[in-house]
Protein backbone atom coordinates (compact mmCIF):
# COMPACT_ATOMS: atom_id res chain seq x y z
CA UNK A 1 0.00 0.00 0.00
CA UNK A 2 1.26 3.40 -0.92
CA UNK A 3 2.37 5.79 1.42
CA UNK A 4 3.86 9.51 1.54
CA UNK A 5 6.97 8.66 1.60
CA UNK A 6 6.58 5.75 -1.24
CA UNK A 7 5.05 8.57 -2.99
CA UNK A 8 7.80 10.95 -2.45
CA UNK A 9 10.11 8.74 -4.18
CA UNK A 10 12.71 10.60 -7.11
CA UNK A 11 10.92 8.28 -9.57
CA UNK A 12 7.72 9.43 -8.85
CA UNK A 13 8.74 13.35 -8.63
CA UNK A 14 9.85 12.99 -11.86
CA UNK A 15 6.93 11.53 -13.40
CA UNK A 16 4.97 14.33 -12.40
CA UNK A 17 6.21 16.78 -14.81
CA UNK A 18 6.33 14.62 -17.89
CA UNK A 19 2.69 14.10 -17.20
CA UNK A 20 2.32 17.76 -17.51
CA UNK A 21 4.13 18.57 -20.10
CA UNK A 22 2.19 15.82 -22.13
CA UNK A 23 -1.11 17.20 -20.96
CA UNK A 24 0.38 20.69 -21.78
CA UNK A 25 1.51 19.42 -25.12
CA UNK A 26 -2.43 17.84 -25.43
CA UNK A 27 -3.83 21.45 -24.43
CA UNK A 28 -1.44 23.16 -27.05
CA UNK A 29 -2.36 20.75 -30.01
CA UNK A 30 -6.20 20.59 -29.66
CA UNK A 31 -6.54 24.12 -28.58
CA UNK A 32 -3.89 26.76 -28.45
CA UNK A 33 -2.02 25.98 -31.78
CA UNK A 34 -5.07 27.18 -33.35
CA UNK A 35 -4.64 31.04 -32.85
CA UNK A 36 -1.71 30.94 -35.21
CA UNK A 37 -3.81 30.15 -38.12
CA UNK A 38 -5.13 33.89 -37.48
CA UNK A 39 -2.09 34.87 -37.77
CA UNK A 40 -1.89 32.75 -41.14
CA UNK A 41 -4.98 33.52 -42.99
CA UNK A 42 -4.70 37.31 -41.77
CA UNK A 43 -1.35 37.68 -43.73
CA UNK A 44 -2.31 35.50 -46.72
CA UNK A 45 -5.17 38.55 -46.98
CA UNK A 46 -2.88 41.57 -46.73
CA UNK A 47 -0.09 39.30 -49.12
CA UNK A 48 -3.38 39.22 -51.54
CA UNK A 49 -4.25 43.00 -51.11
CA UNK A 50 -1.10 44.24 -51.40
CA UNK A 51 -0.78 42.45 -54.93
CA UNK A 52 -4.16 42.45 -56.33
CA UNK A 53 -3.77 45.36 -59.09
CA UNK A 54 -0.92 43.08 -60.33
CA UNK A 55 -2.19 40.09 -60.50
CA UNK A 56 -6.11 40.49 -60.07
CA UNK A 57 -6.48 37.60 -57.49
CA UNK A 58 -8.79 38.92 -55.57
CA UNK A 59 -10.79 40.41 -58.77
CA UNK A 60 -12.91 38.99 -61.53
CA UNK A 61 -10.46 38.77 -64.15
CA UNK A 62 -12.13 41.53 -66.62
CA UNK A 63 -10.54 45.07 -67.44
CA UNK A 64 -11.99 48.47 -68.26
CA UNK A 65 -9.26 51.36 -69.41
CA UNK A 66 -7.17 49.32 -67.64
CA UNK A 67 -8.70 49.62 -64.35
CA UNK A 68 -10.45 46.17 -62.62
CA UNK A 69 -14.07 46.23 -62.85
CA UNK A 70 -14.89 45.24 -59.09
CA UNK A 71 -18.39 43.17 -58.74
CA UNK A 72 -21.96 44.58 -58.01
CA UNK A 73 -22.25 44.18 -54.21
CA UNK A 74 -25.93 44.16 -52.42
CA UNK A 75 -25.71 44.39 -48.38
CA UNK A 76 -29.16 42.47 -46.87
CA UNK A 77 -29.84 43.77 -43.19
CA UNK A 78 -32.38 41.97 -41.09
CA UNK A 79 -33.85 44.37 -38.70
CA UNK A 80 -36.58 44.15 -36.03
CA UNK A 81 -37.36 47.16 -33.75
CA UNK A 82 -33.22 48.29 -34.17
CA UNK A 83 -33.81 51.95 -35.60
CA UNK A 84 -31.34 53.30 -32.71
CA UNK A 85 -28.57 50.85 -34.51
CA UNK A 86 -29.81 51.52 -37.87
CA UNK A 87 -28.55 54.73 -37.41
CA UNK A 88 -25.20 53.73 -36.48
CA UNK A 89 -25.02 51.37 -38.92
CA UNK A 90 -26.35 53.06 -42.22
CA UNK A 91 -24.43 56.00 -42.57
CA UNK A 92 -21.18 53.63 -42.02
CA UNK A 93 -22.30 51.30 -44.95
CA UNK A 94 -23.81 54.01 -47.55
CA UNK A 95 -19.98 56.15 -47.23
CA UNK A 96 -18.11 52.98 -47.73
CA UNK A 97 -14.88 54.04 -49.85
CA UNK A 98 -15.93 51.29 -52.66
CA UNK A 99 -14.77 51.55 -56.52
CA UNK A 100 -17.85 49.26 -57.65
CA UNK A 101 -21.71 49.79 -57.60
CA UNK A 102 -23.36 48.46 -54.23
CA UNK A 103 -26.59 48.44 -52.53
CA UNK A 104 -28.05 48.59 -49.33
CA UNK A 105 -31.26 46.56 -48.38
CA UNK A 106 -32.94 46.87 -44.97
CA UNK A 107 -35.62 43.94 -44.11
CA UNK A 108 -38.23 44.87 -42.28
CA UNK A 109 -39.56 42.63 -39.45
CA UNK A 110 -42.60 43.89 -38.66
CA UNK A 111 -40.78 46.81 -36.59
CA UNK A 112 -43.43 48.53 -34.40
CA UNK A 113 -40.67 51.27 -33.82
CA UNK A 114 -39.07 54.01 -36.25
CA UNK A 115 -37.25 51.80 -38.41
CA UNK A 116 -39.54 52.94 -41.14
CA UNK A 117 -38.57 56.74 -40.50
CA UNK A 118 -34.84 56.21 -40.19
CA UNK A 119 -34.70 54.22 -43.58
CA UNK A 120 -37.39 57.11 -45.19
CA UNK A 121 -34.84 59.67 -44.13
CA UNK A 122 -31.72 58.35 -45.45
CA UNK A 123 -33.08 57.18 -48.49
CA UNK A 124 -33.49 60.77 -49.42
CA UNK A 125 -29.58 61.84 -49.44
CA UNK A 126 -28.61 58.11 -50.11
CA UNK A 127 -30.31 56.38 -53.34
CA UNK A 128 -28.76 52.94 -53.12
CA UNK A 129 -30.33 52.39 -50.20
CA UNK A 130 -34.15 50.48 -50.12
CA UNK A 131 -36.28 48.71 -47.62
CA UNK A 132 -38.57 45.62 -48.13
CA UNK A 133 -40.95 43.94 -45.51
CA UNK A 134 -41.94 40.49 -44.31
CA UNK A 135 -45.29 39.71 -45.64
CA UNK A 136 -47.83 39.98 -43.36
CA UNK A 137 -49.02 36.19 -43.84
CA UNK A 138 -45.35 34.65 -43.15
CA UNK A 139 -47.22 32.26 -40.88
CA UNK A 140 -44.87 29.53 -41.28
CA UNK A 141 -41.41 30.90 -41.24
CA UNK A 142 -38.97 32.54 -38.61
CA UNK A 143 -39.40 36.34 -39.42
CA UNK A 144 -35.26 36.04 -39.63
CA UNK A 145 -35.44 33.07 -42.04
CA UNK A 146 -37.61 34.70 -44.32
CA UNK A 147 -36.10 38.22 -44.07
CA UNK A 148 -32.82 37.45 -45.26
CA UNK A 149 -34.26 35.25 -47.80
CA UNK A 150 -36.16 37.93 -49.18
CA UNK A 151 -33.14 40.19 -49.34
CA UNK A 152 -31.00 37.93 -50.73
CA UNK A 153 -33.89 37.27 -54.03
CA UNK A 154 -34.50 41.08 -54.25
CA UNK A 155 -30.73 42.00 -54.86
CA UNK A 156 -29.82 43.49 -57.86
CA UNK A 157 -26.14 41.76 -57.46
CA UNK A 158 -24.73 38.38 -57.91
CA UNK A 159 -23.06 38.45 -54.10
CA UNK A 160 -24.84 39.57 -50.97
CA UNK A 161 -23.34 40.28 -47.92
CA UNK A 162 -25.56 39.75 -44.78
CA UNK A 163 -24.57 42.22 -41.55
CA UNK A 164 -26.74 42.56 -38.61
CA UNK A 165 -27.69 46.32 -37.22
CA UNK A 166 -25.76 46.52 -34.45
CA UNK A 167 -22.70 44.86 -36.60
CA UNK A 168 -20.48 48.41 -37.29
CA UNK A 169 -18.00 48.02 -40.20
CA UNK A 170 -14.17 49.27 -38.76
CA UNK A 171 -13.33 51.38 -41.15
CA UNK A 172 -14.40 53.01 -44.76
CA UNK A 173 -12.28 50.82 -46.64
CA UNK A 174 -14.07 47.49 -45.05
CA UNK A 175 -16.18 46.69 -48.84
CA UNK A 176 -13.54 47.54 -51.15
CA UNK A 177 -11.50 44.63 -48.92
CA UNK A 178 -14.39 42.23 -48.65
CA UNK A 179 -14.90 42.48 -52.83
CA UNK A 180 -11.66 41.92 -53.47
CA UNK A 181 -12.16 38.06 -52.01
CA UNK A 182 -15.66 37.74 -54.38
CA UNK A 183 -13.87 35.94 -56.94
CA UNK A 184 -15.30 33.33 -59.42
CA UNK A 185 -15.03 29.65 -58.39
CA UNK A 186 -16.58 30.81 -54.72
CA UNK A 187 -20.07 30.47 -53.33
CA UNK A 188 -19.40 31.36 -49.39
CA UNK A 189 -17.65 33.73 -47.91
CA UNK A 190 -17.09 33.53 -43.66
CA UNK A 191 -15.20 37.08 -42.24
CA UNK A 192 -14.32 37.34 -38.36
CA UNK A 193 -15.97 39.88 -36.92
CA UNK A 194 -16.13 40.27 -32.69
CA UNK A 195 -17.73 42.08 -30.01
CA UNK A 196 -16.57 45.97 -28.49
CA UNK A 197 -15.01 45.92 -25.66
CA UNK A 198 -16.57 48.29 -22.65
CA UNK A 199 -14.04 47.20 -20.16
CA UNK A 200 -15.97 44.66 -18.50
CA UNK A 201 -15.43 41.27 -17.36
CA UNK A 202 -18.08 40.06 -19.37
CA UNK A 203 -17.05 41.69 -22.66
CA UNK A 204 -13.58 39.72 -22.17
CA UNK A 205 -15.09 36.83 -21.77
CA UNK A 206 -17.30 36.95 -24.83
CA UNK A 207 -13.95 38.14 -27.24
CA UNK A 208 -12.28 35.61 -26.04
CA UNK A 209 -15.08 33.18 -26.63
CA UNK A 210 -15.09 33.92 -30.54
CA UNK A 211 -11.83 34.47 -30.97
CA UNK A 212 -11.25 31.12 -29.84
CA UNK A 213 -14.66 29.49 -31.78
CA UNK A 214 -13.00 31.03 -34.82
CA UNK A 215 -9.71 29.28 -34.45
CA UNK A 216 -11.08 26.39 -33.97
CA UNK A 217 -13.21 26.66 -37.29
CA UNK A 218 -10.03 28.19 -39.06
CA UNK A 219 -8.35 24.06 -38.08
CA UNK A 220 -11.82 22.47 -39.33
CA UNK A 221 -11.61 24.48 -42.49
CA UNK A 222 -7.88 23.18 -42.94
CA UNK A 223 -9.03 19.49 -42.89
CA UNK A 224 -11.78 20.35 -45.12
CA UNK A 225 -14.61 21.33 -43.14
CA UNK A 226 -16.77 24.68 -42.85
CA UNK A 227 -17.97 23.97 -38.96
CA UNK A 228 -19.16 26.81 -38.09
CA UNK A 229 -20.96 30.65 -39.29
CA UNK A 230 -21.94 33.29 -37.19
CA UNK A 231 -25.31 35.39 -37.89
CA UNK A 232 -23.53 38.06 -39.67
CA UNK A 233 -20.03 39.18 -41.95
CA UNK A 234 -20.41 36.55 -44.44
CA UNK A 235 -21.14 36.76 -48.07
CA UNK A 236 -23.13 34.11 -50.17
CA UNK A 237 -23.47 33.81 -54.06
CA UNK A 238 -27.52 34.67 -54.55
CA UNK A 239 -28.14 31.93 -57.27
CA UNK A 240 -26.27 29.65 -55.47
CA UNK A 241 -28.00 30.20 -52.06
CA UNK A 242 -31.52 29.91 -54.15
CA UNK A 243 -29.86 26.35 -55.43
CA UNK A 244 -29.62 24.68 -51.96
CA UNK A 245 -32.96 26.05 -50.92
CA UNK A 246 -31.48 28.87 -48.34
CA UNK A 247 -32.32 27.40 -44.72
CA UNK A 248 -34.87 24.64 -45.62
CA UNK A 249 -32.39 22.46 -43.60
CA UNK A 250 -33.38 24.86 -40.43
CA UNK A 251 -36.93 25.22 -40.71
CA UNK A 252 -38.03 23.51 -37.53
CA UNK A 253 -35.82 25.74 -35.37
CA UNK A 254 -36.41 29.22 -34.62
CA UNK A 255 -32.69 29.63 -34.59
CA UNK A 256 -29.12 28.60 -35.68
CA UNK A 257 -29.85 28.79 -39.56
CA UNK A 258 -26.55 30.23 -40.61
CA UNK A 259 -24.69 27.31 -39.43
CA UNK A 260 -26.87 24.69 -40.07
CA UNK A 261 -26.94 26.45 -43.85
CA UNK A 262 -22.50 26.91 -43.93
CA UNK A 263 -22.47 23.25 -42.08
CA UNK A 264 -24.61 21.12 -44.80
CA UNK A 265 -24.18 23.14 -47.86
CA UNK A 266 -20.46 24.91 -48.47
CA UNK A 267 -17.27 23.06 -48.96
CA UNK A 268 -13.67 24.15 -48.43
CA UNK A 269 -13.10 24.44 -52.13
CA UNK A 270 -15.61 27.17 -52.78
CA UNK A 271 -15.52 28.69 -49.32
CA UNK A 272 -13.08 31.46 -48.45
CA UNK A 273 -12.60 32.30 -44.64
CA UNK A 274 -11.74 36.14 -43.77
CA UNK A 275 -9.86 36.99 -40.51
CA UNK A 276 -8.21 40.40 -41.51
CA UNK A 277 -8.91 43.32 -39.28
CA UNK A 278 -9.78 45.06 -43.12
CA UNK A 279 -12.48 42.84 -43.45
CA UNK A 280 -13.79 43.00 -40.01
CA UNK A 281 -17.01 44.40 -38.31
CA UNK A 282 -17.68 45.00 -34.87
CA UNK A 283 -20.39 43.79 -33.06
CA UNK A 284 -22.26 45.88 -29.98
CA UNK A 285 -22.20 44.45 -26.99
CA UNK A 286 -25.66 43.12 -26.14
CA UNK A 287 -27.18 42.21 -22.73
CA UNK A 288 -25.47 39.90 -20.35
CA UNK A 289 -29.01 37.90 -20.95
CA UNK A 290 -28.71 38.27 -25.07
CA UNK A 291 -25.23 37.07 -24.43
CA UNK A 292 -26.55 34.35 -22.86
CA UNK A 293 -29.46 33.12 -25.15
CA UNK A 294 -26.69 33.26 -27.94
CA UNK A 295 -24.81 30.73 -26.31
CA UNK A 296 -27.71 28.71 -25.50
CA UNK A 297 -29.17 28.62 -29.12
CA UNK A 298 -25.10 27.99 -30.24
CA UNK A 299 -24.98 25.10 -28.16
CA UNK A 300 -28.33 23.60 -29.01
CA UNK A 301 -27.38 24.03 -32.76
CA UNK A 302 -24.68 21.93 -32.42
CA UNK A 303 -27.15 18.94 -31.65
CA UNK A 304 -28.30 19.18 -35.89
CA UNK A 305 -25.03 19.66 -37.32
CA UNK A 306 -23.45 16.62 -38.77
CA UNK A 307 -22.10 14.35 -37.27
CA UNK A 308 -18.25 14.86 -37.93
CA UNK A 309 -18.38 18.51 -36.45
CA UNK A 310 -18.78 16.60 -33.29
CA UNK A 311 -15.17 15.77 -33.28
CA UNK A 312 -13.99 19.15 -32.50
CA UNK A 313 -16.48 19.83 -29.54
CA UNK A 314 -14.77 16.52 -28.52
CA UNK A 315 -11.43 17.69 -29.05
CA UNK A 316 -12.24 20.98 -26.98
CA UNK A 317 -13.42 19.06 -24.52
CA UNK A 318 -10.13 16.90 -24.10
CA UNK A 319 -8.13 20.31 -23.81
CA UNK A 320 -9.98 21.74 -20.89
CA UNK A 321 -9.41 18.46 -19.12
CA UNK A 322 -6.27 18.00 -20.00
CA UNK A 323 -5.23 21.77 -18.65
CA UNK A 324 -7.41 20.98 -15.49
CA UNK A 325 -5.16 17.74 -14.84
CA UNK A 326 -2.25 19.95 -15.27
CA UNK A 327 -3.38 22.50 -12.88
CA UNK A 328 -4.28 19.92 -10.39
CA UNK A 329 -0.71 18.01 -10.63
CA UNK A 330 1.07 21.18 -10.35
CA UNK A 331 -0.71 22.06 -6.96
CA UNK A 332 -0.10 18.44 -5.97
CA UNK A 333 3.55 18.65 -6.59
CA UNK A 334 3.84 21.83 -4.89
CA UNK A 335 2.20 20.33 -1.60
CA UNK A 336 4.04 17.18 -2.11
CA UNK A 337 7.30 18.81 -1.68
CA UNK A 338 6.62 21.56 0.81
CA UNK A 339 5.19 18.65 3.19
CA UNK A 340 8.45 17.27 2.97
CA UNK A 341 11.17 19.92 3.24
CA UNK A 342 8.95 20.56 6.14
CA UNK A 343 8.67 17.07 7.64
CA UNK A 344 13.02 17.12 6.58
CA UNK A 345 13.77 20.12 8.23
CA UNK A 346 15.17 21.26 4.88
CA UNK A 347 15.44 22.33 1.38
CA UNK A 348 16.28 18.61 -0.38
CA UNK A 349 18.53 19.25 -3.00
CA UNK A 350 18.65 16.11 -4.40
CA UNK A 351 15.45 17.24 -6.20
CA UNK A 352 16.68 20.47 -7.29
CA UNK A 353 16.52 19.67 -11.27
CA UNK A 354 12.90 18.37 -10.88
CA UNK A 355 12.12 21.35 -9.31
CA UNK A 356 13.35 23.75 -11.98
CA UNK A 357 12.05 21.18 -14.44
CA UNK A 358 8.42 21.49 -12.99
CA UNK A 359 8.68 25.61 -12.62
CA UNK A 360 9.79 25.49 -16.36
CA UNK A 361 6.18 23.35 -16.90
CA UNK A 362 4.20 25.84 -14.54
CA UNK A 363 5.81 29.02 -16.42
CA UNK A 364 4.82 27.40 -20.00
CA UNK A 365 1.03 26.74 -18.77
CA UNK A 366 0.67 30.64 -17.70
CA UNK A 367 2.78 32.25 -20.06
CA UNK A 368 1.96 30.02 -23.49
CA UNK A 369 -1.78 30.46 -24.15
CA UNK A 370 -1.17 33.93 -23.06
CA UNK A 371 1.25 33.94 -25.74
CA UNK A 372 -0.29 31.99 -28.69
CA UNK A 373 -3.98 34.21 -27.55
CA UNK A 374 -1.86 37.39 -28.38
CA UNK A 375 -0.17 35.76 -31.84
CA UNK A 376 -4.12 35.48 -32.56
CA UNK A 377 -5.50 38.57 -31.43
CA UNK A 378 -3.44 40.92 -33.09
CA UNK A 379 -3.96 39.21 -36.47
CA UNK A 380 -7.17 40.67 -35.91
CA UNK A 381 -6.17 43.59 -34.48
CA UNK A 382 -8.46 42.84 -31.01
CA UNK A 383 -6.94 43.64 -27.55
CA UNK A 384 -5.27 40.58 -26.00
CA UNK A 385 -6.09 40.12 -22.11
CA UNK A 386 -2.96 38.80 -21.03
CA UNK A 387 -2.97 36.30 -18.20
CA UNK A 388 -6.75 36.46 -18.02
CA UNK A 389 -6.78 33.54 -20.82
CA UNK A 390 -6.09 31.14 -18.32
CA UNK A 391 -8.62 32.06 -15.52
CA UNK A 392 -11.24 31.93 -18.97
CA UNK A 393 -10.30 28.53 -19.82
CA UNK A 394 -10.63 27.28 -16.33
CA UNK A 395 -13.74 28.88 -15.84
CA UNK A 396 -14.62 27.38 -18.90
CA UNK A 397 -16.56 24.06 -17.77
CA UNK A 398 -18.80 26.31 -15.41
CA UNK A 399 -20.09 28.73 -17.93
CA UNK A 400 -20.30 25.13 -19.98
CA UNK A 401 -22.89 23.85 -17.10
CA UNK A 402 -24.70 27.14 -16.37
CA UNK A 403 -25.54 26.72 -20.55
CA UNK A 404 -26.76 23.15 -20.35
CA UNK A 405 -29.09 24.18 -17.60
CA UNK A 406 -30.38 26.93 -19.45
CA UNK A 407 -31.07 24.86 -22.56
CA UNK A 408 -33.10 22.38 -20.17
CA UNK A 409 -35.17 25.06 -18.22
CA UNK A 410 -35.91 26.95 -22.54
CA UNK A 411 -36.63 23.54 -24.25
CA UNK A 412 -39.54 24.42 -25.29
CA UNK A 413 -38.33 27.60 -27.02
CA UNK A 414 -36.49 25.40 -29.21
CA UNK A 415 -39.57 24.25 -31.47
CA UNK A 416 -40.44 26.51 -34.23
CA UNK A 417 -43.51 28.51 -33.77
CA UNK A 418 -46.10 29.84 -35.87
CA UNK A 419 -45.95 33.38 -36.48
CA UNK A 420 -49.81 35.23 -37.36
Amino acid sequence: MLNFYSLHNPFFLMCIPVVACLLILVTYLLRWRHYRLLHKYAQWQHEAQEIEVATHIALYNQKKNDQPIYPKVSIVIPSRDQADQLKMLLPKLLEQEYKGNFEVIVVDEKSSDETSLVIKQFSNSYKNLRQTYVPATSRHIELRKLAITLGIKASFSEWVIILNPDTIPDSKSWLQHYAENLQPGVDFIRAYYNYEHNGTATSRCAIIERLRQFAMDLAAYEKGLVLNCETANYAVRKNWFIEQQGFADSLTLPFGEEKIFACYHATTERTTMLCSSDTCVTELMPTKRNLYETRMYASETKKHLKGITKRYTVHDSIATISLYLCTFIAIAYIQLRVIYDIDASHYSQQYIYTDIFCLFIWLCLLILPTWMLRIGAKAVNQKPFGIYIYLHEMLQPWRNISIMWMRYIHKSEFKRNFIN
